[in-house]
């Protein structure tokens, strides 16, 4: 028990510190896409955390399994290089107790995946999608920040608003900018004291502009024509929000029930991840059995390579049954490929076990006719 505390702990430390780096990463790529929708006017900036927080149990279904091979690889290389593996041996510590202590470590990495993949992913994106419900009714001032430029791209509105009320209803010292429909080389430029967004009988979303000037012009040319006016309509678009697919935000009860590719492709998705956790703890403790004066190099493109393949191979299929091009049991199969690679690397465990085994028989031999021996003098 204290050798499975010990490797637990070495192994856990290692799977956090990845899951921080790479988690970081994935998030910081994530916020220059949202930045550019907060900028395109088709996400509320108050709205961009929860954004990210809602979408991390998606992000980590594919990182805690990517860590946790990673951080058996790193921990049980540097044990090999600072000989405590061998230490542990001569303690008694066989291939096959390594192998046990390393799959009751992957019962916890499989919990962590599991609880991802059965409810919080689907958690997340269904509160993703209350969000964008939300933003479906809210006023399109409440995309535009004061003293800095906003752009509504469905309606080609390029918006400036020098200050605006607390509650985002009005706004003042307008400037915007717009192409002309029907005439993409004319540009509407628009300078007003005041404007508020209102919504027409028929449903249309107007930005209702006051007291200012409309300036029609062709890029290049002196000639414009100049309009005073008392009010503008300019009409924006009904919706700036993009649907996401509804199987992404079900359940897994849900999933069962639907009869789609969709469904079936997220439904064997979520329950086959999981799995790459014990199959990854068989993998790991053959590939990070190292000598010394090699280093961990030597081992770790080839390990790099299987993740990344049966990683890319479970993503490949999900795609293809969502296409309706694959049976689900193929999403299983590749679990069965690396299994069958897994026993392969692992066969000097199998060869050791059988030795071991025919040694205790001829012990046992022994002892049983040295016995009847002693019995018949």
């Amino acid at each position: 028990m204290i050798i499975f505390k010990y490797l637990a702990r070495q192994v856990i430390v290692n799977m956090l510190a990845i899951i921080s780096i790479l988690l970081m990463i994935i998030v910081s790529a994530r916020l220059v896409k949202y930045f550019r929708y907060i900028a395109e006017g088709t996400l509320a900036p108050e709205f961009l955390l929860l954004f990210i927080g809602y979408r991390i149990p998606g992000f980590l279904e594919l990182i805690v399994p990517l860590a946790f091979f990673l951080s058996l690889l790193l921990a049980y290389g540097r044990m090999y290089l600072d000989s405590e593996m061998a230490v542990l041996s001569s303690c008694g510590m066989s291939r096959q107790h390594l192998l046990r202590y390393t799959l009751g470590v992957s019962v916890i990495a499989f919990t962590m995946v599991a609880s991802m993949t059965l409810g919080l992913t689907a958690w997340g994106e269904r509160e993703v999608q209350n969000i964008k419900d939300q933003q479906k009714s809210m006023h399109v001032l409440d995309f535009i920040s004061e003293r800095s430029f906003s752009v509504i791209k469905k309606a080609g509105v390029v918006v400036y608003a020098g200050d605006m009320t607390d509650d985002k209803s009005r706004m003042y010292d307008i400037f915007a900018s717009r192409s002309v429909p029907g005439q993409e080389d004319m540009r509407d430029v628009i300078v007003a004291e005041s404007g508020y967004q209102q919504t027409s009988a028929n449903g249309e979303r107007l930005l209702i502009l006051e007291h200012g000037q409309r300036v029609m012009l062709i890029p290049g040319q002196l000639e414009a024509d100049v309009v005073d006016f008392e009010e503008l309509h300019v009409r924006l678009p009904r919706s700036v929000v993009v649907k996401r697919k509804d199987v992404e935000g079900m359940d897994v009860s849900e999933l069962w029930q639907q009869d789609n590719p969709d469904a079936r492709a997220y439904l064997h998705w979520r329950l086959a991840l999981p799995f790459m956790l014990p199959i990854l703890a068989l993998l790991a403790v053959p590939l990070s059995e190292i000598n010394p004066r090699d280093g961990q190099v030597k081992r770790f493109v080839p390990a790099i390579i299987i993740i990344l393949g049966y990683a890319g191979l479970m993503i490949w299929a999900r795609d293809n049954i969502e296409k309706d091009k694959l049976h689900p049991v193929v999403m299983w199969s590749v679990h069965l490929v690396f299994i069958a690679l897994a026993v392969f690397l692992n066969r000097q465990i199998w060869k050791d076990k059988a030795i071991m085994a025919a040694q205790m028989t001829v012990q046992n031999k022994g002892a049983s006719s040295g016995t009847s021996k002693g019995g018949a003098a």
